[in-house]
């Protein structure tokens, strides 16, 4: 899980470490890392809908260049 950077936060902005992970849109290295794009769509909708309709929190840039897929523990078949 990324670190909150505090020293570049604020009561209205908050900034996370640089982590190392798949865009959402890389369908192709989503797929290598045995994940199912599918399930990351409507996971991310859920997220989205969550932080927005029940913390009340927005993220206001929402494109495949701010938004990533950390790979966990391969699950086994």
């Amino acid at each position: 899980m990324p670190q909150v950077l505090w020293e570049r936060s604020t009561r209205r902005v908050l900034t996370l470490e640089d982590v190392t992970a798949i865009k959402i849109n890389d369908v192709d290295g989503l797929r290598q890392a045995g994940i199912d794009p599918s399930e990351v769509a409507a996971q991310f909708a859920d997220v989205m809908f969550d932080q927005l309709f029940v913390y009340g929190f927005f993220h206001a840039d929402p494109h495949p260049g701010n938004i990533f897929v950390t790979p966990g523990p391969r699950r086994q078949a």
